[in-house]
């Protein structure tokens, strides 16, 4: 049922939305209980934030493993996510910017260090843990306050790398209180997929779209039905294939020529007929 309702919810057929869901399942070492959670959790970052469904399938796709790895939450990296997707970083992009970051929180390079050092920064806790993405950005906006906007910029360019600064820069800007709000959404967001499904399925498409899944429920009910049959007219057809290519050339020539002039009797009375 998740499944089905993420599918309706993001506006996808059931095999992509199965695919999203399941690459975040496992990228994050979830079980599979928690499939419906997933699910969600992708609907409410959609209906919240500027990332589709499928935009956060991509973001997963490079996120998902490194977070799990560091210990962050699914919630908090969608959150994140979905305040890249306003500013419109999205999809792989969101998804980059978000594993590049982490990366090089966890393995800054020598000049990157020094300038955490220097700034004050602290984004593990005591006990080597990656601290809450909220209270990370919360040290992230401490550590930079009374810079120059280029000040701040080249601090962070230094710490998350080029490539990752605009997607941190724009979180960095939303603010921690602003991602506890959505992180805590997620985490309370059961039932989130369905009622997205519902809404999306309550119009004129949504009916269509439902007859036309009726419409294949019945051709398939009907497949099954003739299937037997089916399969012994062509398991005949195939026997008589077989018999005819055993033939003889002569023999062959003759029946297609008896039947080329059976074809043509039906025809050929029917317009003896109209004469008459």
């Amino acid at each position: 049922p998740g499944m089905l309702d993420l599918a309706a919810a993001g506006d996808l057929d059931v095999a992509r939305a199965s695919d999203i869901a399941s690459s975040a399942l496992r990228g994050f070492g979830l079980d599979a209980s928690k499939t419906g959670h997933v699910a969600d959790v992708l609907a409410k970052v959609a209906a919240s934030t500027n990332a589709s469904v499928g935009d956060m399938g991509e973001t997963m796709k490079y996120i998902a493993p490194v977070a799990k790895s560091m210990g962050v939450s699914l919630e908090d990296v969608s959150a994140m996510a979905g305040e890249m997707a306003n500013a419109g970083i999205k999809g792989s992009d969101a998804g980059t910017a978000l594993r590049s970051s982490l990366i090089n929180l966890a393995n800054p390079s020598k000049e990157a260090a020094g300038v955490m050092k220097e700034i004050g920064l602290q984004a593990f806790d005591m006990h080597g843990k990656m601290l809450p993405m909220p209270q990370l950005i919360a040290n992230l906006q401490k550590a930079t306050q009374g810079m120059t906007q280029e000040q701040k910029a080249q601090a962070l360019a230094t710490i998350f790398g080029k490539e990752a600064v605009s997607g941190m820069m724009t979180v960095i800007d939303a603010g921690p209180q602003k991602l506890q709000k959505l992180s805590d959404g997620l985490k309370n967001s059961d039932g989130e997929a369905k009622k997205m499904a519902e809404t999306m399925k309550n119009n004129l498409k949504g009916t269509l779209d439902g007859l036309k899944g009726t419409f294949e429920t019945i051709g398939i009910k009907i497949g099954e039905l003739f299937l037997p049959s089916l399969k012994k007219a062509a398991d005949s057809l195939n026997n008589l294939a077989g018999k005819f290519l055993n033939l003889s050339p002569s023999m062959q020539k003759t029946i297609v020529t008896i039947a080329g002039v059976a074809a043509a009797i039906g025809p050929l009375l029917l317009i003896i007929g109209k004469v008459i």
